[in-house]
């Protein structure tokens, strides 16, 4: 059918709202009329193709950050990507409430226009909406690319690490319907002190997806437990159905969706075992660096959390500077970020203090001020400088700058 340019902003919309909602993502009519339909990696390849489509719109550096490109990208950024409230928004971009809705709204349309000539999408003779699966099936489970075929592995993101607890948790609610079918009863405990995973969404979430969806119909009538623990910077997740006692080690039968597990796993730098009643993957975890930050506003503590997720960082926010000496304490951050303008203590007083201090004098210290002071603050022994409003590549790179000058000279 012709989709008009309306349609296709609602579409567009949809699936900018659940940008990290894999389930979402596989359902919208864009998978059609991007031809992504009938992949295994629909939902990775959408976003892949929506995040790459932003990032294309970000200006040159050349560019004045006044100029409406900067506005348009910076919409779409911490709208869709990093997911801010309107009002987080508004004040990073310093706008109103009332602009932000129209700017909103040109980014949309921005963004629309470029993917529309792009995949050439003048009259669309596929009818979307008949293609689109209904909400509430059972997902279909990935089949093995036939031999020549298995490009699509290799071709997925290096995304961000993954937090195994809520990527599990969206592969067991996908695969309700399975579980319910065979009345099948799944024991986990998700503790949350487990470390995050190096191991990209992607590649972890289709291969649970592949092994859990072969144990269940074993499992039927019984129970699955899902066991995680950890042993060094390696993860191990154990998938045992208890009552099943094969005359052998291998209880699965031979099926290829081992084998995109097994591939999907190892591209990771993980591995995959088969043990009498068992799987075992192991994947290999993410050692994050902590980092602490000393800034009145809370926005903005949210804000340089938000940039750090799924990074190698682990940010620790304060808003009185007063305890930043017992928070120092505590977690013994690399970096320090701090703000210079807060009320109750003025932050070049306390960056003097720190430095003062032959407890912290090492500490590497950044300043984060609206001011351009960068030349003040190294004199008082900053090591860094970042300028508000801050970006959130330009945040990790300074992070990984300072990291990388420490590790060079310790």
């Amino acid at each position: 059918m012709d989709i008009t340019n309306e349609q296709f902003i609602t579409c567009l919309r949809s699936a900018l709202n659940h940008l990290y909602d894999p389930d979402q993502l596989r359902h919208n009519p864009l998978t059609i009329l991007f031809g992504l339909a009938g992949r295994v990696d629909a939902s990775s390849a959408l976003q892949k193709i929506l995040l790459e489509a932003i990032e294309e719109l970000k200006p040159g550096d050349h560019e004045p950050e006044q100029a409406s490109g900067w506005q348009i990208y910076g919409v779409l950024f911490f709208r869709y990507v990093r997911g801010y409230a309107r009002e987080a928004i508004a004040n990073q971009l310093g706008i109103s409430d009332r602009q932000l809705s129209r700017e909103q709204r040109a980014a949309l349309e921005t963004l629309a226009l470029c993917l529309w000539r792009r995949y050439r999408l003048v009259s669309s003779q596929q009818d979307v909406s008949s293609a689109v699966p209904p909400r509430g099936a059972a997902p279909a489970l990935a089949d093995s690319p036939a031999a020549g075929e298995s490009s699509w592995i290799e071709a997925l993101p290096a995304e961000k690490p993954s937090s195994w607890k809520s990527v599990l948790v969206s592969v067991l609610d996908l695969l309700g319907p399975l579980i319910r079918q065979h009345e099948v009863t799944v024991w986990y405990e998700p503790d949350g002190n487990l470390p995050d995973l190096i191991v990209p969404l992607v590649a972890l979430r289709h291969s649970l997806l592949n092994i859990l969806g072969l144990i269940i119909p074993l499992a039927k009538g019984g129970e699955l437990i899902l066991t995680p623990t950890v042993e060094g910077q390696v993860l191990a997740i154990k998938a045992e159905v208890p009552l099943l006692v094969p005359a052998s080690s291998s209880f699965l039968p031979s099926h290829p969706n081992i084998e995109v597990a097994r591939h999907l796993i190892e591209r990771a730098g993980g591995n995959l075992t088969i043990s009498s009643g068992a799987v075992n993957f192991s994947l290999p975890t993410l050692a994050q660096i902590p980092i602490l930050v000393i800034d009145d506003n809370a926005d903005i503590l949210q804000l340089f959390q938000r940039y750090a997720q799924g990074s190698r960082y682990a940010v620790t926010g304060v808003q009185q500077p007063a305890v930043a000496y017992t928070l120092i304490e505590a977690i013994r951050p690399r970096v320090i970020v701090m703000d210079v303008m807060m009320p109750d203590l003025d932050g070049w007083d306390l960056l003097t203090q720190l430095r003062q201090d032959h407890r912290f004098q090492d500490t590497t210290i950044i300043v984060c001020s609206i001011l351009p002071q960068e030349e003040l603050a190294r004199s008082l022994g900053a090591n860094g400088f970042l300028q508000k409003p801050v970006l959130p590549q330009d945040f990790l790179k300074e992070l990984d700058l300072q990291i990388d000058a420490s590790v060079d000279n310790p």
